[in-house]
């Protein structure tokens, strides 16, 4: 039962990346096309959801280690556990996307301008004057 509450604590900060996730997702979509607004919040998502899992990953670790007490071991795995789940949906959103869009699976390659040596250009501009 304690850790249905602890769960119960999360839920403002889930709500509050959701109403965040809609509004940059309606700016986005008006701004340029949905299927960037898309792309940009599944980028969004795996960065804040990795760190978070991370985060609290890394604390888990180190309380279990301590085991100075086994309340901080559930406290953290409690907080662990909401955010891999929320890094584990988004990547299966990258996969649907990726799935629906190959296109955006290459990544976007500078092009390359050829510009001759000047004396090239010259000798060129010379001979056609003639």
């Amino acid at each position: 039962m304690p850790m249905v509450a602890r769960l119960t604590r999360l839920l403002p900060i889930f709500f509050g990346i959701a109403i965040a996730a809609v509004a940059l997702y309606v700016f986005v979509s008006i701004r340029y096309t949905p299927i960037k607004a898309k792309e940009l919040l599944i980028k969004i998502f795996t960065i804040v959801f990795g760190v978070a899992t991370l985060f609290f990953l890394l604390a888990t670790v180190y309380a279990a280690l301590d085991s100075a007490r086994p309340e901080a071991v559930e406290l953290m795995a409690t907080f662990l556990l909401p955010f891999a789940a929320g890094l584990a949906i988004t990547l299966a959103c990258r996969a649907v996307f990726l799935k629906n869009h190959p296109a955006y699976k290459l990544k976007p390659v500078r092009a390359e301008t050829i510009k001759e040596p000047i004396w090239k250009r010259f000798v060129r501009w010379v001979l056609l004057q003639r």
